[in-house]
């Protein structure tokens, strides 16, 4: 756990952009898929227009103004404008709008019934507020720019007539309560000097507190002229009932006249203007609002590139294969012995089997060829030359190139001037024969059972102190053949007659073969396919090693794309 935390510290930019540079095809692919998607789409759709009519909205205000009013101002005048947003988009100016335009005579309102064209409307209208002002827009998103601007400015339309018969509804109620004859502003402002008229209105004939105080002053008359029978006028009860009537008198006329003033106040409210007015009307659009066909395409490019990489870690994270030394050192606790590139395909071209896989005799200058070498050194520097005479190839699982990764790393020891020998372990499916183009005769299963001398399997190469030793006839039981007790003795003798014996055996995986194998070498090397195998699968090979106490000396990952790799610094190098 402690070296996986290490290993992520120690991820850089440059990691991440190796895993996008090896799967920069997904990019590109991903990249190119969404934004052809996204530029067609955007072409293909319909034009869509928006026309908007910009409205000033002025709060009412009454003639008189509470204290209540007065505090809770701000939260009063919120409530107001909310509620004119609502009503600009309510079914009922809708319906008025669909009614004047016709609209469910349009094809793209016949949905079925008249309610379904309202509200298929209302689904184009916007309201958007200005903040800080009094100022608000309605706006209609339509295909049709001529009718997205007739259906706007007619909603417009509506909600003015329609706030303004609501002021005249409320006047008609003020003038209800004059004579018919006096049923005008002008008429009213004569009302003020003209007593007689003012006590004949019905609005004062009708005020509960004009009435009482008349009704109070009908009472002390009745005493006045009671008492005047028995008393003259400048007896003190009747100064006193004389000074009450004309206080009560004063106090009808001025109740008389606030009414008549108050009416005066609402009807020209009413009457004298409308709080709702246009200020600039819709034109008819010329550019469409959508699709937005630059936008989409840069968001698309933006997407595209970010979805990819996505896509790309994505897929490294799913990865589960090995890809790299961090791989092999610390998921699968090997020591990294080195790495063999892909061969490009072009040096292989009209070659012949042995050109191809025994590369570092027929290519020893190229780079892939030095590093096979460098795979010899370090082999060479990890034990002392009588302690590490046999080595075992093997891999995971089949054509992970551990019959190439053998053939050249004992073509390599012969040229440092080993005598070296190849011994074909793989009784299965052996190759060894087919790279230096001889039969397969007597071999190791010959020797085995008896039926062949040492030195009539041991075969001369064209390579210099190169000596080859092929798997010999089909065996019918390979892992009963390649038990430690037949092994043992075998390589005792290898190893008298030779510097190096470097020996193919079959997989770890498949079948049981290489675990006799393993316990009588001095070492094994473990072949890894880079970008193939599971780690997981990988290590329970290992695990079967260890479980026999075979000695591993490390692991070698093989047939590299170096351009999709963290090696790719020696991509110009090997083509």
């Amino acid at each position: 756990m402690q070296n996986n935390q290490s290993w992520e510290e120690e991820v850089s930019f440059k990691d991440y952009l190796r895993v996008i540079l090896k799967r920069k095809w997904t990019v590109f692919n991903f990249f190119i898929i969404l934004v052809t998607i996204v530029a067609i789409g955007s072409f293909k759709m319909k034009p869509v227009y928006e026309a908007t009519t910009r409205l000033l909205i002025e709060k009412e205000r009454s003639s008189s103004i509470s204290f209540q009013e007065i505090v809770g101002v701000e939260t009063s005048q919120e409530d107001y404008y909310q509620t004119q947003y609502k009503i600009i988009k309510s079914r009922r100016f809708a319906r008025e709008v669909v009614k004047k335009l016709h609209l469910e005579r349009i094809s793209g309102f016949t949905a079925g019934t008249k309610k379904d064209t309202v509200t298929l409307f209302l689904k184009y209208v916007k309201v958007n507020p200005i903040r800080n002002s009094r100022l608000v827009d309605i706006s209609v998103e339509y295909g049709d720019p001529q009718l997205a601007a007739e259906m706007v400015n007619t909603l417009a339309d509506v909600y003015i007539q329609q706030n303004l018969e609501s002021s005249i509804f409320i006047a008609r109620g003020i003038l209800a309560k004059l004579p018919e004859e006096e049923r005008s502003y002008e008429k009213i402002e004569d009302l003020a000097i003209n007593t007689e008229k003012l006590s004949s209105l019905p609005s004062v004939i009708n005020n509960p507190l004009i009435q009482q105080l008349k009704m109070d002053h009908a009472e002390v008359e009745a005493k006045y002229a009671n008492l005047s029978k028995r008393y003259k006028k400048k007896h003190p009860t009747m100064i006193e009932l004389t000074s009450t009537l004309e206080r009560m008198e004063d106090r009808i006329n001025w109740e008389t006249k606030r009414v008549v003033e108050s009416l005066k106040t609402e009807l020209s409210g009413a009457l004298r203007g409308n709080n709702i007015r246009i200020i600039d009307k819709a034109e008819i659009p010329d550019i469409p609002i959508k699709p937005k066909v630059k936008l989409n395409i840069i968001l698309a490019i933006m997407a595209g590139l970010m979805g990819g990489c996505g896509l790309v870690f994505l897929f490294e994270y799913l990865d589960d294969t090995v890809k790299g030394d961090r791989d092999i050192e610390q998921y699968l606790g090997l020591v990294f012995l080195g790495f063999i590139p892909k061969i490009n395909n072009n040096k292989r071209k009209d070659k012949n089997v042995r050109d191809k896989d025994l590369f570092v005799n027929v290519h020893s200058e190229s780079i892939i060829s030095e590093l096979i070498k460098s795979i010899r050194s370090k082999l060479i520097f990890s034990l002392p030359k009588d302690k590490l005479k046999t080595i075992l190839v093997t891999s995971t699982g089949p054509q992970e190139g551990k019959t190439f990764t053998a053939v050249n790393l004992a073509a390599a020891f012969a040229q440092l001037g080993e005598k070296t020998l190849l011994v074909d372990c793989d009784l299965r499916r052996p190759s060894v024969h087919k790279i230096f183009t001889l039969k397969n005769g007597k071999g190791v299963s010959d020797y085995l059972v008896g039926e062949a001398e040492l030195d009539e399997i041991i075969k001369e190469t064209e390579v210099k102190n190169l000596s080859v030793i092929f798997s010999g006839a089909f065996a019918p039981n390979p892992a009963e053949l390649l038990n430690p007790q037949n092994l043992e003795q075998f390589m005792q003798l290898l190893k008298t007659k030779f510097d190096r014996v470097i020996l193919d055996s079959p997989p770890i995986i498949p079948v049981s073969d290489v675990l006799g194998l393993s316990t009588v070498v001095d070492g094994v090397i473990q072949v890894v396919c880079w970008g193939k195998v599971s780690r997981q699968v990988i290590k329970r090979a290992t695990k079967i090693l260890r479980e026999v106490n075979a000695r591993i000396l490390g692991a070698v990952l093989n047939n590299i794309d170096v351009e999709k790799s963290e090696y790719s610094y020696y991509s110009d190098q090997y083509k």
